[in-house]
C-alpha cells in the first residue's frame, strides 16, 4: 500500500515491530493518528503527530495502515 503526503496513518508499536511480548493483552497494536509529511521512493514515509508531534519519524510503509476518521 502506497501513501501520498498529507494522508493520516497508523502505525504499529514498537512490540509489534521487534516481536517482543506485549506489556499486556490488552495493549493496543496501533498507534496515531499521524499525518504523512514525505513520502520517499523507498517506501518509507516520514510521519508527524497530528496532536501537535515536533519530529518527523521515519518508518517503512510495511508498518503503516490508513487511518479514517
Amino acid at each position: 500500500m502506497s501513501f501520498r503526503e498529507r494522508d493520516l496513518v497508523l502505525k504499529t508499536v514498537d512490540h509489534v515491530r521487534r516481536q517482543i511480548s506485549r506489556p499486556s493483552k490488552f495493549s493496543p497494536n496501533w498507534e496515531g493518528p499521524f499525518v504523512v509529511k514525505e513520502a520517499y521512493d523507498s517506501g518509507y514515509y516520514g510521519l508527524i503527530s497530528v496532536l501537535g508531534g515536533a519530529g518527523i519519524e521515519v518508518i517503512n510503509g510495511k508498518w503503516l495502515k490508513r487511518y479514517y476518521c
